[in-house]
């Protein structure tokens, strides 16, 4: 049943608190009724459930299961089910979705908690991260560890059947100084969390302790350490490469340098590039725009550079396309950025805010720069809306091929939309068209006719040239 962590996509991975691809997460064979497989957890002490969180995994949504149980028990042999899903679709939406389910009552108490899984729809099954909450059997309430991200910290805190969290005692510091976090407790469990006013800095480095109290003060816990920001998918420096135009994108390909099946391999390669274990190939070129291969839902596809596509080792799978750009922004606002890639891609604008994704991608949960599909795919068919202040902004846009169909395409509006058809979205390729103007001119009027009091004065335009949409 893989019991481990690391070293693969282990069945551990569960527990290690990290979501995301390879081995942050449990990828195995398909269960059956018959052969399912599951992760089993032993207690110190019989707990009694009261919620429990389930992380979908980063890769397609055919490996989550339809059909698993969390199940009790306190010989380790003969187990009972506390929940049992079955049903198609799968509970998650989304990737890398955390889920939270809520028992009616605790749970009998149990030494044994197990995951276990009956059914998925394709040959594997995944999934990334499982969380339980509940009640020990006495003593003080507990208290984790801190869970770092750019957003801040969060604390959990978990009552006994004997102490109870008092949410009023909670004192905390950062970096030596006192803070206010915001406290919500559910049932048993109590989050702490801080978020700073200025973001942590990815790979940044902070001390904090902590204090807190139970009901009537008998006892107290107390924690103090240090934490590490963790960094996203992209590394915390510039992606190395080209030097990115003003005009013109500069595009590195890299191929045949191994299988390329997910955002963190595509990246590994780019990173190995000039390094001694490096044994691709890689050209470096320049585009006015990035609308590569035979897809998305601009014409005129660029084809790739012909010492790329003349070298033997090009087979058309497995490669990596980055390109990097100086977009000069001259009004801050929202503004939204459409990929279409076969297959996975990430896009990070240095300096910009990531607020919402359409479509198939997500936000990078440890950096607020990047947007990702991490996984293959036929169209990562995904909106971004960034917001960007007045200058000028790196933006690295990484897509990959692992095997069939192959393009990639970046393209950008002002304003926030959800649909490449959304009306208003005068979108534009990066690089060809710099753009986009505003959704309305910066002038405090649009040009019409004279204004007459208590009248509507109307303006019809007809027999104009039509704007480039969409194909």
């Amino acid at each position: 049943m893989e019991p481990d962590f690391e070293g693969g996509e282990n069945a551990f991975n569960i527990f290690d608190n990290k979501v995301g691809a390879g081995n942050d997460k449990w990828c195995c064979d398909d269960p059956t009724v018959d052969t399912p497989v599951w992760v089993a957890v032993q207690f110190k002490g019989p707990v009694q459930l009261s919620y429990f969180t389930v992380a979908s995994g980063n890769d397609t949504p055919a490996r989550d299961p339809v059909d698993w149980a969390i199940q009790g028990s306190n010989d380790g042999t003969t187990y009972t089910d506390i929940y049992h899903f079955k049903g198609t679709p799968a509970i998650w939406t989304d990737r890398n979705q955390v889920i939270k389910f809520t028992l009616p009552t605790n749970s009998p108490p149990y030494t044994y908690l197990r995951y276990i899984a009956y059914d998925t729809p394709d040959p594997l099954h995944q999934i990334n991260e499982i969380e339980y909450f509940g009640l020990t059997a006495g003593g003080s309430f507990t208290l984790s560890p801190p869970t770092a991200s750019y957003k801040g910290l969060v604390f959990s805190a978990n009552d006994t059947t004997t102490s109870t969290v008092d949410t009023n005692s909670v004192k905390l510091m950062v970096d030596t100084l006192s803070v206010t976090p915001t406290i919500t407790k559910t049932g048993p469990g109590t989050t702490i969390r801080y978020s700073p006013t200025n973001q942590f800095v990815l790979g940044s480095q902070h001390t904090f302790t902590i204090e807190v109290k139970d009901v009537g003060g008998a006892n107290t816990v107390t924690n103090a350490g240090s934490f590490t920001v963790p960094g996203g998918y992209f590394p915390l420096t510039n992606l190395p490469g080209p030097g990115p135009g003003t005009n013109l994108w500069s595009v590195r390909h890299v191929w045949n340098a191994g299988t390329i099946d997910s955002l963190g391999t595509a990246i590994t390669n780019l990173m190995n590039v000039g390094t001694a274990g490096f044994t691709g190939q890689f050209s470096d070129t320049n585009s006015p725009d990035i609308n590569f291969g035979t897809g998305g839902i601009f014409g005129a596809d660029r084809p790739y550079p012909s010492d790329v596509v003349s070298d033997p080792g090009w087979t058309g799978d497995n490669f990596v396309e980055f390109g990097t750009f100086l977009l000069p922004i001259t009004q801050e606002g929202d503004y939204t950025f459409g990929v279409h890639s076969d297959d996975g891609m990430g896009l990070r604008i240095r300096g910009g805010r990531a607020i919402s994704v359409s479509g198939a991608g997500q936000l990078d949960p440890n950096d607020p720069e990047a947007v990702v599909h991490p996984g293959t795919t036929g169209d990562s068919d995904t909106r971004a809306v960034y917001h960007l202040t007045t200058g000028t902004n790196r933006v690295e846009f990484v897509w990959y091929e692992a095997g069939g169909g192959d393009f990639g395409e970046i393209y950008w509006a002002k304003g926030a939309f959800t649909n490449d058809a959304d009306s208003g979205a005068d979108w534009k390729l990066i690089g060809s068209n710099l753009g986009p103007t505003p959704l309305l001119p910066l002038t405090n009027n649009l040009p019409s006719p004279a204004v007459s009091n208590g009248v509507w004065s109307v303006r019809f335009i007809f027999n104009a040239p039509t704007r480039m949409a969409p194909l």
